[in-house]
């Protein structure tokens, strides 16, 4: 699979942090879980379907100044992959 994806020019890229969004948990666990789990380079996988994304972005709105607060900052994959 990875000589595949490398043949077509991608980059397989694997997420860290997966909320269980698709399952609709409550946000203030997804919160939690976010908050638990995040860790320098973590990639965290939020699905934007029609069901989950009031719940993405509403998470997005917690998390985000939360971790910034910690001192994370946000990138692109593209900058995360040629640090």
């Amino acid at each position: 699979m990875l000589r595949s994806v490398a043949a077509r020019g991608y980059r397989l890229v694997l997420g860290s942090i997966f909320p269980w969004d698709t399952f609709h948990p409550p946000l203030t666990w997804m919160r939690w879980f976010v908050l638990r789990n995040a860790h320098p380079g973590a990639i965290l996988v939020l699905h934007d379907r029609p069901d989950t994304l009031p719940a993405t972005i509403e998470l997005l709105r917690r998390v985000v100044p939360a971790l910034r607060q910690r001192g994370y900052r946000f990138v692109s994959l593209d900058q995360l992959l040629n640090a």
